[in-house]
């Protein structure tokens, strides 16, 4: 399990979706938060799933350090 910020939707008004699974984000749902320069949002599911096979955002390109994010 990663870890990260998990804020819900209804902070976010410009970003309406997930970068990777392309879903709309819902109002209240939980979404994690990623730690490089551009603080990209996903679902938890998806982004814990990229981050198992690389520490690289997904949105950016930037290294996201493992023992930020790791439990």
């Amino acid at each position: 399990m990663f870890v990260g910020v998990v804020l819900t939707s209804l902070f976010f008004s410009s970003i309406s979706r997930c970068a990777i699974c392309l879903i709309d984000f819902l109002p209240d749902e939980k979404l994690r938060q990623l730690p490089c320069h551009g603080a990209h949002i996903f679902h938890p599911s998806c982004i814990d799933s990229w981050l198992a096979k690389n520490f690289i955002c997904p949105h950016c390109s930037s290294h996201v350090d493992a023992a930020v994010l790791l439990k």
